[in-house]
C-alpha cells in the first residue's frame, strides 16, 4: 500500500513539475498508509466493538479470504484474489 501511495505522489508531483515547472518533495509515512489502507476496518471497529479476530472460519465462505490462528497465538491473514493462480505457489513456500 505504501508503495502504491508513494508511485501516485511521484506521479503527481512529476505532472505539477511538467505543468508549472516547479519540482516537488514528495514525504509519505508508512503508518498513514497503512493506516489508511485499513480505514474501513478502524472504522467498522471502533464503531460496532467487533473484534475482527473474532471472525469464525465457518462464518467466511471463503477460505482464501480470512484470518487464521497460528499454534503461536499470532494471526495469519490469506488475502488470494486469484486462488488458482497463486495458491500452488504459496503451499510450495
Amino acid at each position: 500500500m505504501a508503495g502504491t501511495t508513494l508511485a501516485c505522489g511521484i506521479f503527481a508531483a512529476l505532472y505539477a513539475r511538467e505543468k508549472t515547472g516547479v519540482g516537488l518533495e514528495v514525504d509519505l509515512s508508512l503508518f498513514s498508509a497503512g493506516v489508511h489502507a485499513l480505514s474501513y476496518d478502524i472504522s467498522g471497529a471502533l464503531t460496532t466493538g467487533a473484534d475482527w479476530h473474532q471472525v469464525s472460519r465457518r462464518d467466511n465462505v471463503n477460505p482464501f479470504l480470512n484470518q487464521y490462528q497460528t499454534r503461536d497465538d499470532r494471526w495469519l491473514t490469506l488475502t488470494f484474489v486469484q486462488p488458482d493462480l497463486y495458491w500452488p505457489s504459496y503451499a510450495d513456500a
